[in-house]
């Protein structure tokens, strides 16, 4: 029962992402942010509503942007240049978790998994919120590479996941009669 209000970072990823591949949120950025952006050219489906089938659930999820055929997706993200390390480490499963749908819906594995990574500067942790969070001057493309044996594992582990926060949920019903 307890809410987390977005301090900032949601809502200015969203702006960038919706900036970048339908020019909405022209007002929210500078003239030299809207540079930046620009040159980043989308790659034409925007929000790919993605349904995944575990069986006895589904789990939802969007890719940010793909060609029309899903053999490149891409993950748009906004980070410092130290925070964008974490997407080049081998525990960020978010394309792998895309390529899964595709290959659900399509039949393949995707040709190319990129995390297209648009530097942010500002904090709102010291207060001000969306309001203090900038465009940097810098922009990385990391290209992730998937396999059959590491989406096996990642499949088990949501499921693993999945049943157990389903106990743990059965378990807090209870307490909650008690």
């Amino acid at each position: 029962g307890e809410e987390f209000p977005d301090m900032g970072w949601s809502q200015f990823g969203e702006e960038v992402e919706s900036y970048i591949c339908e020019r909405k949120y022209e007002d929210k950025f500078t003239g030299l942010e809207k540079t930046l952006l620009d040159q980043i050219e989308p790659l034409g489906v925007f929000q790919q509503e993605v349904w995944f089938d575990f069986g006895e659930f589904y789990l939802l999820g969007y890719i940010d942007d793909s060609t029309k055929d899903f053999k490149h997706i891409r993950d748009y993200k906004t980070a410092s240049d130290n925070s964008r390390k974490r997407y080049y480490k081998d525990d960020y499963y978010q394309l792998d978790l895309y390529s899964m749908w595709v290959e659900q819906e399509f039949g393949y594995l995707p040709d190319v998994m990129e995390v297209y990574i648009i530097e942010r500067t500002g904090n709102p942790f010291r207060g001000g919120g969306r309001s203090v969070l900038k465009v940097g001057m810098q922009t990385w493309s990391h290209i992730r590479h998937t396999t059959p044996e590491r989406l096996q594992w990642l499949r088990e582990d949501i499921i693993r996941v999945a049943n157990e926060i389903s106990t743990a949920w059965k378990v807090y019903q209870k307490m909650l009669k008690l």
